[in-house]
């Protein structure tokens, strides 16, 4: 009897920890740092990928990883671009471009809309000769195969 009082009384080794490979939607958003509903967004958009277990909903914490290298790569892809470009905003040729490349590219600016996610409004802008943002038009450059090249420094002739 003694012996089995032993097994009750000594102190369990702590269990490691376990690190969890899927999560919850609600875990997913805070291991984000955003709120529920834009990793809803997100989920719409196809950036990121949910695991379905039955009724159940979860996400990988390697996909959720790879999701934030992807972002911070990207970042750094638009700031060398912007820089090659020489550029704080994009420069309204690159515009133009952008436009009349979706005016040929023959789908309308609804399916650019909902296969890029860049609202009617700012494509109907675009098109018409306004602004847009270096994410926008990167955005729009991948989609419609358009590239950015930095531009080449201006020679004076006759000078030496």
């Amino acid at each position: 009897m003694r012996h089995l009082e032993a097994l009750y009384t000594t102190p369990q080794s702590p269990r490691p920890q376990v690190t969890p490979l899927l999560v919850s939607h609600r875990e997913a958003a805070r291991m984000l740092s955003i709120c529920e509903r834009t990793l809803y967004s997100l989920v719409q958009a196809g950036e990121i990928v949910p695991v379905r277990i039955g009724r159940g909903v979860r996400y990988s914490v390697e996909d959720l990883k790879g999701w934030i290298k992807k972002k911070v790569w990207r970042r750094s892809e638009l700031y060398l671009k912007c820089s090659q470009a020489q550029c704080r905003l994009v420069d309204m040729g690159i515009v133009k471009s952008i436009g009349q490349a979706i005016e040929k590219c023959g789908k309308s600016r609804y399916q650019i809309s909902m296969e890029t996610g860049i609202d009617q409004a700012t494509l109907c802008r675009i098109v018409n000769g306004g602004s847009c943002g270096m994410k926008t038009a990167d955005m729009l450059c991948d989609y419609l195969g358009l590239e950015l090249r930095p531009r080449r420094a201006k020679t004076t002739r006759g000078r030496s």
